[in-house]
């Protein structure tokens, strides 16, 4: 298969993917979850869902490549300021 149909193909799938699972947390029955538990629960299932609508932003928009290696050099420069902070001087 040509390789910009074969992108096409997987963008199309994770698009897909990610609407299905966006409606089905928002299809989860939250009165099934004890009252005590219901606000911890609806907060992460809130932060999933835009944590879904965020992916599918950057995937349609096709930045998925910049942003996963914006992230990598995010979290590895958080990491060597954490060790950093942990190595005594």
């Amino acid at each position: 298969m040509d390789g910009i149909l074969a992108s096409l193909l997987e963008k199309k799938d994770l698009l897909i993917y990610i609407d299905m699972r966006i409606a089905k947390l928002k299809r989860f029955n939250i009165k099934s979850i004890p009252i005590e538990n219901r606000e911890r629960v609806s907060i992460r299932l809130n932060g999933r869902i835009r944590e879904l609508e965020q992916l599918k932003e950057v995937i349609s928009m096709n930045r998925l490549k910049k942003c996963a290696i914006l992230y990598w050099r995010q979290d590895k420069q958080a990491k060597e300021e954490k060790l950093n902070e942990n190595t005594p001087h």
